[in-house]
Parts: C-alpha cells; sequence; structure tokens
C-alpha cells in the first residue's frame, strides 16, 4: 500500500511506468494476493518492472549494488526505484554510499525512490528486526539524503518496525560526493546476520564464468 500511494500520489496510476525493484521480493503465502513475486504483482497492475538480485531469481539481474551502475540503458531510466529491505545488506559497509548512488542515478529527474528499510529507533526502543542485518536507518538520514541531493522528501512514517520513506528526485544533479556525511548518518549494529554466504555464493558464480552486470 505504501508503495501504491507513493506512486499514485507523485506520478499518478500505476500502469505504464517503469520500476526497479532491488531484490528478489516473495508474496508471502499469509498475503491476500495471488501473485508469488514482487515482479509479478506489479506486472499484472501494468509497470513495466526490472528486478535486481544476486540471487538471479524470479527474473531478476545479477547486478551487484555495491558496485557503481554504469549500463546506460539503467541510468535515468526508471519512474520508481523500490528499496523493500535490500539496502540494509548490501556489503561491505562502505558500500553503502554506492548502493544509494546507484538509486539515483536510475531514477529520472522527477522518478520516486521508496524506501521501506529497518529504523534504527524502532530496533533500540522495541527490539523491532534484531539481527535482521548490519546497518539501519532514520528520519534523520533520510532527511539528509534529500537535502544533500535535492530531493523532496514527500512521506516518511514507521510501518511494522520499518522506517518507510518516499523521495521525489526533483532536480537532475549528481549525487552527493560527501560520502563521509551519507556513511555517518547509517546506523551500524553489528549482528548475529552474517553475509558469507551471499559472498560465497558471488565468489562460486565468478568462478563459473557468471560475471555480475553492473
Amino acid at each position: 500500500d505504501f508503495i501504491e500511494n507513493g506512486v499514485q500520489i507523485a506520478l499518478g496510476e500505476l500502469a505504464g511506468k517503469r520500476m526497479l525493484e532491488l531484490g528478489d521480493q516473495v508474496i508471502g503465502d499469509s498475503e491476500p494476493f495471488s501473485e508469488k513475486t514482487g515482479k509479478e504483482y506489479f506486472e499484472n497492475r501494468g509497470m513495466l518492472h526490472t528486478s535486481f538480485d544476486l540471487n538471479g531469481k524470479h527474473g531478476a539481474l545479477w547486478v551487484d549494488l555495491s558496485r557503481p551502475i554504469r549500463n546506460p540503458k539503467w541510468l535515468g531510466a526508471f519512474d520508481i526505484v523500490t528499496n523493500s529491505g535490500t539496502s540494509e545488506h548490501v556489503e561491505p559497509f562502505a558500500s553503502q554510499y554506492e548502493c544509494f548512488m546507484n538509486i539515483h542515478n536510475c531514477l529520472r529527474q522527477g522518478g520516486i525512490a521508496i524506501h521501506i528499510v529497518p529504523d534504527i529507533v524502532e530496533l533500540e526502543e522495541r527490539g523491532h528486526w534484531k539481527n535482521h542485518c548490519n546497518y539501519y536507518y532514520s528520519q534523520e538520514f533520510f532527511a539528509l539524503l534529500a537535502d544533500l541531493n535535492g530531493y523532496d522528501l514527500l512521506s516518511s512514517k514507521v510501518i511494522d518496525g520499518l522506517r518507510c520513506v518516499c523521495l521525489q528526485k526533483s532536480s537532475d544533479i549528481p549525487f552527493t560526493q560527501d560520502r563521509d556525511s551519507v556513511l555517518a548518518a547509517i546506523a551500524q549494529r553489528k549482528s548475529d546476520y552474517t553475509v558469507t554466504q551471499k559472498f560465497k555464493f558471488r565468489r562460486l558464480l565468478q568462478r563459473f564464468g557468471f560475471g555480475l552486470k553492473n
């Protein structure tokens, strides 16, 4: 609902919009939808859907979000970029900067980025999403991101312990070069979560000649 409301308020109807989804989003069995994946759900509503995930499942493209995306067919190409629980798993920590830069660079001017990610205050005050990841975000982080990149902050709220934010890329300026400020505003909380398997998977792909797209 948060994604669809953001699109409708900022851009109008969903049909015909170009959408980039970070991650291979799977719809749980408890949800009241016939679709099983985010790709299927949004394509059934007329959106032109692309997804990036290292697992390459459900039609997702193998793209490493920790590295700058340089493919010209993706740069400035999307009306909507969604980050539903993906950026917090991008490692190492320094590459959080590249991840948010990629979102910026893939959006067209006037497009919107929708983030649904673990909130640091919800973690520390209520234990929400404990051990889910190593990186958590805040209202202040997204306000800073908006300020540094000329975004309009259209919405920011907490739903189920997640910081849900809609940002509109109101001007076509380069992503901020202030890497230190971006990284300093992200909360690091070492958890039981490990990315070891992710990096083993990446090395296995590269070993057998499956290069990751960027």
